[in-house]
Order: C-alpha cells, then structure tokens, then sequence
C-alpha cells in the first residue's frame, strides 16, 4: 500500500460503504454490515481491479457459505458450535488459497462466523441474505471506482508513478552515500525500490485493461505509459544494485581488478543511459535526477576499501 494516497482511498470507502448501507435498506437487503464491509473492501484505483476483487469477494462468500452450510443443515444443532466454527473458518480460508481467491479470505472466514454466530429463521435464508448483501457492496464499490476512474484516472496514475520515483530516488540515493562511505558498512539492499516498482505494475496493470466506460482509453493509456516508466525505474534499481555489488567485490588479482572495472564501467554507462527515461523532464522528478547524478558521481570515486577505483 506504499502508493495509496490515504486521503483519497479514505473518501472512496467511505462513500461506497455508505452507497451500499443505503441500497440496502432502499432493496430490502436486511445486512447493511456486511454491505457496508464489502463496499470498503473493494474500492480500487481502477474498475477493472475492483470488479476482479468483487468477484472474489463474491465467490469466497459462496465458498464459505457452503462450507459452514453443510454441517448445519445436516445437523442444526451443529450451529455455533466452537467445534464446527473453527474447522469451518479453517476451511474456508484454506480453500480461498487454493482456489487462488487470496483477497476473499477475510470475508470469507467472516462468512463462516455469519452464518454460525447471527440468528437466522433458517441456514438457507442467512446464505441468501449474505450473498445478496455482498452483490450490494460489490456494486457500490464498483459505481464509486466507475466515477472516479472516469473522472481522474490519469490523475490517480500520474501519482502513483511520481510516489514510486520517490521511493526508488532515495534507494538510489542510499547507494550513492554509500559509495562514498568507508568501507564495513552493509550495501544497500534496495529492496523498497523492486517492491515498489512490484506494486506499481499490479496497479497499473489493472488499470491497462480498462473497457467500457467513459473514459476508459484515457484511463488506459495512462496505465500503459505507467507501466513504461515502471520498467525504465526497474531497470535503474537492477544497475544501481549492480554496481554497489561489484564495488563492494574485492578483487584478488589485478586480471580481476581489470575485469571488475570493466564491469562497473558498462554498468555506469548502462544506468547514464536509462537516466533520462526513468527520471522524465517533469519537476516532479528532481528528486530521481538527483538521486541518479549522486549515484554517477560516486561511481567514479568510491570510498576506501570499496576494492574498486574507476580511473
């Protein structure tokens, strides 16, 4: 969640929480909660990934439903039993792993709790009234991602890629300070770097399927142009992390010396040439120049004991 903007994703659950609490009262939907908890679940920057969670959400339900169903209709007494609700839960979560329904565990397992712990006149009608409340909240949430997608995609998009250079900068930064440092210190790992490059392509890639509403091939070019400079911020990360491999290498033999020289030099070169692309030309990027000149600068004078000197 290191892209999400907390505003932002506050205002969406709120307002698809509240749409979903009021359709069900306006359907006759007796399970505003469970509406209301899946309508926040499922807010998403893109339509696309919020319809792919809702349905997971839905099926995870159904999942659960029928796990803890079974043993109650065919023993009613069966019903809150701590003997039967913990297996159940287990269950239930287990099969959502299995089924690849990773993000439909929690509603599932609540399903579970539902349909043992809240008083129903029968199990049928509980598993009728938890599904018709998820589709309630699933399709608030939806209308919620519809609007804004349509209406700020780009936006949301732009964000998210100038938070992600952000977050690679000042790993790029962190190898640079550490070029220049004596040598003892642990190399950076720049391990926020990949997983935030890692988040920004499931975002975005959700974003690049986008069809069929207003403004859906705006939304999606700007996920693909995204998903560009995703790659061009990766590519940066891998040499940055290179290099401070190679630096922090010392040569035994002057063959070796010569060849790791030989390796930092085409790395070096390699990460001038891809400065530009992963940088851009916007002010919003500064802080990624900076970063990258820092980095290039410390390549040519690394600190004592790095075991490497470019000439």
């Amino acid at each position: 969640m290191r892209l999400a903007d907390p505003i932002s994703l506050a205002v969406k659950a709120g307002v698809a929480s509240a749409i979903a609490v009021v359709a069900t009262r306006r359907l006759g939907v007796d399970d505003p909660l469970t509406a209301g908890f899946v309508g926040l679940a499922c807010v998403s920057p893109s339509v696309y990934g919020g319809v792919k969670n809702g349905l997971e959400q839905l099926a995870g339900s159904a999942l659960a439903c029928a796990v803890a169903g079974a043993p109650i209709v065919a023993l009613p007494t069966l019903r809150g039993s701590p003997f039967v609700l913990g297996p159940s839960i287990a269950a239930a979560v287990i099969a959502c792993f299995a089924l690849r329904l990773r993000s439909a565990y929690l509603v599932a397992g609540f399903s579970v709790v539902y349909l043992h712990v809240l008083p129903f006149d029968s199990t049928s009608i509980g598993i009728a009234r938890r599904i018709e409340a998820v589709i309630v909240g699933v399709l608030a949430a939806t209308v919620v991602n519809l609007l804004v997608s349509a209406l700020g995609a780009h936006g949301v998009a732009a964000r998210r890629v100038r938070v992600a250079r952000r977050i690679v900068a000042r790993d790029l930064a962190a190898g640079a300070a550490w070029l220049g440092a004596p040598a003892g210190e642990a190399a950076p790992s720049f391990e926020a770097a990949f997983a935030v490059v890692r988040e920004l392509r499931a975002d975005l890639g959700a974003g690049a399927r986008e069809r069929h509403f207003p403004g859906a091939s705006r939304a999606r070019a700007s996920a693909e142009r995204g998903l560009e400079e995703a790659e061009s911020l990766e590519r940066a990360a891998h040499l940055a992390k290179e290099i401070t491999l190679r630096v922090g290498e010392r040569p035994r033999r002057a063959g070796d010396d010569a060849a790791a020289r030989a390796g930092l030099l085409g790395a070096a070169a390699a990460l001038r040439g891809e400065a530009r692309a992963a940088a851009g030309v916007g002010a919003d990027d500064a802080v990624l120049e900076s970063a990258l000149d820092r980095l290039r600068d410390a390549i040519g004078h690394s600190g004592p004991g790095r075991g490497v000197t470019l000439p």
